[in-house]
């Protein structure tokens, strides 16, 4: 459909409206440009018109000034001209992976002779996201909101590239997703490969558990919200008060599945050959483990300290406490006690991943401090060497001084064994731990990131951009609200040959 539509759902264009409303003997709005200017018979031309183009897959243009215009499923080649003394347009473009082309150059005082561009070929479909760097060139005062397709923005002016609601600032030109939660993220993961689909959860201090679908495209479509008890602090979901929750996304219903006396922190499948069960780890100094089945737990075991991190990857398991305490359990058979050590690094650890070695066997850990600093630990090195830490997510500051931050988060590439780390400091750096080098490191966000993670074949790389706090409430700035981004990541984490 084609057509001019008065049925548009979005906010009045009050510039529009204002000229809509002005006498017909006023001249300047002109719906038809001098007779001097030659269209196209797909041309749609016209002022402060209200346009839906629904399934186009032709070439088309569209001419004018101040328009609204909402494109649903465009293949085709779309062209927007606007005028040298264009008002605002505003333009929805979703569902889309055609070209959209918005240009300022023709002329409509007359003298233009531009016929539709031939038409682009729809992308190949991929399992990553696409970079943001094809397709759209704005030249003019322009506004694309809930932003699909290929997109480039090229010596633009005044414009605004809006993903769901709210404005991308990112400086990495990452995608951003849509209606993130109203507090910092706390959990975030993808879903596992066992599902089709790429589904991202997050978890945050608003006492929110989100869900959302991510498209090939990048777009992110926000599919359900569940409210619980406190902030959450794992997905499965782990909460402050005291309880864990499963939520069944096909009939959308949450139940209780586990409990603590104090602040569940942790929450991690167990997939073994001769049982299932879920992980929890709590503030009361307890490690749990459940059958989902049953209100009672299957084993509780005692702590020396509260648990602030943990991870699984069967047969191993490792859990860090405060106290800067780490103890790694076999889960062979029944979960049994293997190793207790004193974390090698200084300061309070935040975060913890295991890693595999060459057969896919979970071999080690990297373990991040509050101190900037990570550790690679293996559970039996062949050599002390082996083992080692290096310094992340600091600074040059004032007075020759070095800014130091937190590690906040720490995940493993799934494919390559590669793995990234983001901090306090508002950055995330991909890392080689066998070559014992960075591999790239991101430009500074307005917030820290405090989690991050990969989908399950390892094109993407998601991460939370919000505050953390570790600068205290003084530094605690209402309008900068939380962010998730999404990152086509798979080459930029390829380990080094040597």
């Amino acid at each position: 459909t084609d057509s001019a539509s008065d049925s548009y759902d979005d906010d009045e264009c009050s510039t529009c409206h204002k000229e809509q409303v002005k006498p017909p003997s006023k001249a300047k709005r002109s719906a038809t440009p001098p007779e001097t200017t030659i269209f196209a018979s797909k041309d749609l031309v016209g002022n402060c018109k209200e346009y839906r183009i629904e399934n186009n897959s032709r070439d088309l243009r569209i001419i004018g000034n101040g328009n609204r215009i909402r494109i649903v499923n465009n293949s085709g080649s779309l062209q927007i001209y606007l005028g040298s003394n264009s008002t605002q347009q505003v333009v929805d473009y979703t569902g889309c992976n055609g070209l959209l082309k918005v240009v300022k150059s023709l002329d409509l005082n007359g003298g233009s002779k531009k016929k539709p561009s031939t038409r682009s070929k729809s992308a190949k479909p991929t399992d990553s996201i696409p970079s943001q760097s094809d397709g759209i060139q704005i030249d003019s005062s322009f506004t694309i909101r809930h932003g699909a397709g290929n997109i480039v923005i090229n010596n633009a002016i005044n414009q605004k590239i809006m993903f769901g609601a709210t404005q991308s600032t990112n400086r990495m030109n990452d995608f951003e997703v849509a209606s993130p939660p109203d507090d910092s993220v706390s959990a975030l993961e993808f879903s596992p490969s066992t599902v089709q689909k790429n589904f991202l959860i997050a978890g945050s201090w608003d006492s929110s558990v989100r869900c959302w679908e991510v498209e090939q495209n990048g777009v992110t479509v926000p599919k359900s919200i569940k409210t619980m008890g406190g902030p959450v602090l794992d997905v499965f979901v782990a909460s402050c008060d005291k309880q864990v929750k499963l939520w069944d996304l096909a009939s959308d219903q949450v139940m209780q599945v586990a409990a603590h006396d104090g602040p569940v922190k942790t929450c991690h499948m167990v997939k073994g050959p001769t049982y299932t069960c879920l992980m929890t780890g709590s503030w009361d100094k307890t490690l749990k483990f459940w059958d989902t089945r049953s209100p009672n737990p299957m084993m509780a075991i005692n702590l020396p300290e509260r648990c602030y991190c943990a991870d699984v990857d069967y047969p191993m398991a490792v859990v860090g406490t405060a106290n800067r305490g780490l103890i790694i359990y076999s889960l062979q058979n029944s979960p049994t006690e293997y190793k207790r050590q004193e974390s090698p690094l200084k300061y309070q650890h935040r975060a913890i991943s295991i890693f595999k070695d060459k057969k896919k066997e979970p071999t080690g850990y990297a373990l991040g401090s509050i101190e900037g600093r990570v550790a690679i630990q293996y559970v039996n090195p062949a050599s002390p060497k082996d083992n080692f830490t290096f310094k992340c997510h600091r600074s040059t500051g004032t007075s020759g001084f070095q800014d130091i931050y937190a590690v906040n988060d720490i995940a493993f590439h799934p494919m390559h064994g590669t793995l990234v780390t983001v901090g306090s400091d508002g950055t995330f750096s991909f890392w080689d731990k066998d070559a014992r080098t960075k591999l790239k490191s991101s430009e500074a966000m307005d917030q820290s990131i405090t989690k991050c993670g990969f989908n399950a074949n390892g094109q993407i790389f998601a991460y939370a951009v919000g505050y953390d706090w570790s600068k205290g409430h003084e530094y605690f700035n209402p309008a900068k609200k939380p962010q998730i981004f999404l990152r086509s990541c798979y080459d930029e984490l390829k380990p080094r040959i040597n």
